[in-house]
């Protein structure tokens, strides 16, 4: 199995946070002012934490681990993917599966897991393509959760 994890996205969110509570008492005038900055300190912060991602990969397929969802998608059966926004998306016929870009991805195991990637879909016949659909599908939508779930088929 190969692992990477996307710690800048996780650690500028954390940054992000803390700052947007640093200034806080800073702003002494309306609601409004601390409104804004935590409209955009904060949800940028919540936003790039809540993106950042442990990614794992097997012969068999790809888990994308989020703080409040898993995705998994066995590389047979997908049908495209796409690069765009910052994230890469692999669809199938029944979902997808989106994860940051490669270009965020830390570990020893980076450049296996990249040319695991680039095998695997050179076996199913998919190419990465650049799109602005990659950079709106931040989120997964895939009811294949688990492998377990999907052999008993």
């Amino acid at each position: 199995m190969l692992i990477v994890k996307t710690p800048v996205l996780r650690w500028l969110g954390i940054a992000s946070i803390g700052f947007g509570l640093l200034i806080s008492p800073a702003v002494t005038g309306s609601w409004l002012e601390v409104a804004l900055c935590w409209g955009i300190f904060g949800a940028a912060g919540v936003s790039l934490f809540l993106l950042s991602a442990t990614i794992e990969a097997t012969e068999e397929a790809i888990t994308v681990r989020r703080a409040f969802s898993n995705a998994q998608l066995r590389w047979s059966d997908i049908a495209s993917a796409s690069l765009g926004g910052g994230n890469f998306v692999l669809y199938s016929a029944n979902g997808r599966v989106s994860m940051p870009s490669m270009e965020f991805w830390a570990g020893p195991n980076r450049r296996s897991l990249a040319a695991l990637v680039d095998q695997k879909l050179e076996a199913v016949g998919v190419t990465i393509r650049w799109t602005v659909r990659a950079a709106v599908h931040v989120s997964s939508r895939s009811p294949n959760t688990s492998l377990e779930r999907t052999r008993e088929r």
